[in-house]
């Protein structure tokens, strides 16, 4: 038989356990009920921080995620910016720059003779502070530089490891029209 004493194990043959008297074999019997209900609330405890821990405070993986963009638009001044809804994909390594396809992207002044500028495709965000920084469209180069490189602010980016879905929303400033990008990629 193992015993307990004074937090060691111990070997007892039976015949010692016999020869004990009553007082030493109450002392060897094992833990008391408080210091089991101690033993278990501790255990308890470290369990439940551990299940606990949250799943969005992790960074998304190095990979190209795929997703949706939601529709936004705003009338600012004498312009129209619109982000249209459909499907994006989004590749961000650590705090470098970030890979955004936007399905659809329309900047319209109402003072131009320019119609619209439609900036749909792929945009890189890069990033002069941690919610800062400029989009820059780099395939049409027939557009005037402050179309193609606008400035974006309030980025952020929530990533649930449980789920796999990645969460990111900016605002971009087109020539004074601020348009809200919010959108969900996935694993």
């Amino acid at each position: 038989m193992i015993t307990v004493q004074s937090g060691c194990f111990s070997l007892v043959s039976s015949s010692e356990r016999s020869r004990a008297r009553p007082n030493e074999l109450k002392k060897n019997r094992g833990l008391g009920a408080d210091e089991m209900r101690l033993f278990v609330a501790i255990g308890s405890l470290l369990l439940a921080l551990i299940l606990a821990s949250p799943g969005s405070a992790q960074a998304p993986p190095d990979s190209l995620l795929t997703g949706t963009m939601s529709f936004s638009k705003n009338t600012g001044g004498n312009a129209l910016c619109t982000v249209g809804d459909g499907p994006s994909s989004f590749k961000r390594n650590g705090g470098g720059p970030a890979r955004v396809a936007f399905p659809e992207a329309i900047y319209a002044s109402f003072a131009e003779r320019r119609n619209a500028y439609v900036l749909s495709g792929a945009g890189t965000l890069v990033f002069s502070a941690a919610t800062a920084g400029q989009v820059r469209f780099d395939y049409n180069t027939d557009y005037p530089p402050d179309i193609r490189q606008v400035k974006f602010s309030g980025y952020s980016q929530s990533y649930n490891s449980s789920s796999g879905a990645l969460v990111v929303k900016f605002v971009m400033d087109l020539r004074g029209c601020a348009v809200r990008v919010l959108a969900l990629y996935r694993l």
